[in-house]
C-alpha cells in the first residue's frame, strides 16, 4: 500500500515509446527503495504507449498517469509532472532510459545523510544503434563523474558537471520556492533547469557508480543537432543563456553570480555558433551582441569584442579569396616553420 507521502517522486515523460517503455517502468518499480511514486505524463502519443501505461497503472498503485491535452513537448510534459509531486525529493527518467535497482535508494540516502542540495550518480551510455558510436568518446568525457563524495558547489564544480536532468535528485523545496521549471518551446531545457537549480546548492554529493542508463538512439535531439539535421535550432542554446540571465535578475542574485554567468554565457554562445550552419553564424553573433547591449552587460561585451571582430572578418565574403592567396603565397616559402608562422600571421589580419 502506497504511503501518503512517498520518499521520492520520479517524473517520466512519455511519447511514442511503446517499444522501450516497459523496460523503463520495470526498472522503476523494481527499485530497492519501494516508497516512491512514478508520475508518467503522456504527451499524446500516436503509438500504443498509453495502453502500456494503463496496464502498469492498474498493476501498481505507485504509477500515476497524467495526460496532456495536446502534444506539448518535453519541457511542458515535465512541468506538468512537477505540479503534482508529493514527496520531498524529485527525480526524472526519460521513458527510453532505465535505472539500476539501487539508484533511488543511493541518491535518496546521500541527500538525507549529508544534508546536501543535490546528489548525482554516473551514467552508462548505451548505443542502441550504430548512429551513436561517433559520439562515444565525447559521451565518455561529458558524463564522467569528476568528483567523489560531498563537494562544495563552486563555480568549477558546477561547470564541470553534466547538465542532464535524469542522473540527479533534487529537493522539491528548492524547486518550488524558486519557481524553477523547464523552459517551454526551447531545446536544451535540461541546461536551464540545472543552472537555475544548482545556484541554490551549497553542497553536492557525487557517486561514481553508473546507476543511470542512458539509451542513445538514432533521431535523438543531440544526435540530430551534431549531424546538422536541426542545426537551425542551435541558437536556442543562446536563448537558454538569456533565460538564465532573466532568472538571475528576477531572483536578485545576478551580482553574486555574474562571473559564473559570464562563463556559462560564453560556453552557450560557442555551442550555438559551432553547431549552426555557416550562413547562420553571423545571425547568432548579432543576437549575442544585441542581448549584451540591451541588458547593459558591458563587462561581457568588452571581453567578447575581439571574438566578434574575428567572426565578422572570417564571415566576410572576401575571406575565402584572401585565404586562398595567402596560402598560395606561403607555399612558395621552402622553410616549413617560417611558412607556417607567416600563414598564421597573415590569416590573423584578415
Amino acid at each position: 500500500m502506497l504511503k501518503q507521502n512517498p520518499k521520492v517522486s520520479i517524473i517520466v515523460p512519455v511519447y511514442n515509446v511503446e517499444k522501450y517503455f516497459p523496460r523503463c517502468l520495470d526498472s522503476l518499480l523494481n527499485q530497492t527503495l519501494k516508497d516512491i511514486e512514478i508520475i508518467c505524463v503522456e504527451d499524446c502519443s500516436t503509438d500504443n504507449s498509453r495502453f502500456v501505461l494503463k496496464e502498469y497503472e492498474q498493476r501498481d498503485s505507485r504509477v500515476k498517469v497524467l495526460y496532456n491535452k495536446v502534444n506539448s513537448g518535453l519541457a511542458t510534459t515535465r512541468n506538468n509532472g512537477l505540479k503534482v509531486v508529493r514527496s520531498d525529493y524529485i527525480m526524472f527518467c526519460d521513458s527510453d532510459d532505465y535505472y539500476d535497482q539501487s539508484m533511488c535508494l543511493r541518491l535518496y540516502t546521500a541527500m538525507n545523510t549529508y544534508n546536501c542540495e543535490m546528489a548525482i550518480c554516473g551514467t552508462n551510455v548505451i548505443y542502441a544503434d550504430k548512429s551513436g558510436l561517433p559520439y562515444k568518446e565525447s559521451d565518455k568525457k561529458y558524463y564522467l563523474i569528476k568528483y567523489d563524495g560531498l563537494v562544495k558547489a563552486t563555480d568549477n564544480v558546477i561547470l564541470n558537471t553534466d547538465v542532464s536532468a535524469w542522473n540527479k535528485i533534487y529537493k522539491r523545496k528548492i524547486v518550488e520556492e524558486n519557481s524553477i521549471t523547464f523552459p517551454e518551446g526551447l531545446l536544451f531545457e535540461d541546461a536551464y533547469f540545472y543552472f537555475c537549480y544548482v545556484l541554490f546548492c551549497k553542497n553536492i554529493f557525487f557517486i561514481k557508480d553508473k546507476f543511470h542508463n542512458y539509451v542513445r538512439r538514432e533521431n535523438g535531439i543531440m544526435s540530430d543537432l551534431i549531424e546538422k539535421k536541426i542545426s537551425r535550432r542551435a541558437i536556442e542554446h543562446l536563448y537558454i543563456a538569456e533565460k538564465i540571465y532573466d532568472f538571475l535578475i528576477s531572483k536578485n542574485i545576478f551580482e553574486d553570480t555574474k562571473e559564473l554567468f559570464f562563463k556559462i554565457f560564453k560556453r552557450f554562445f560557442w555551442f550555438a555558433f559551432n553547431h549552426s550552419q555557416q550562413q547562420e553564424r553571423i545571425y547568432v553573433t548579432k543576437e549575442c551582441e544585441s542581448f549584451l547591449k540591451k541588458n547593459g552587460l558591458t563587462f561581457i561585451e568588452q571581453e567578447m569584442e575581439y571574438i566578434f571582430k574575428k567572426i565578422y572578418s572570417k564571415q566576410n565574403k572576401f575571406y575565402p579569396v584572401k585565404r586562398f592567396f595567402i596560402n598560395l603565397l606561403c607555399d612558395l616559402i621552402p622553410h616549413k616553420t617560417k611558412r607556417k608562422n607567416l600563414r598564421k600571421k597573415l590569416l590573423k589580419k584578415i
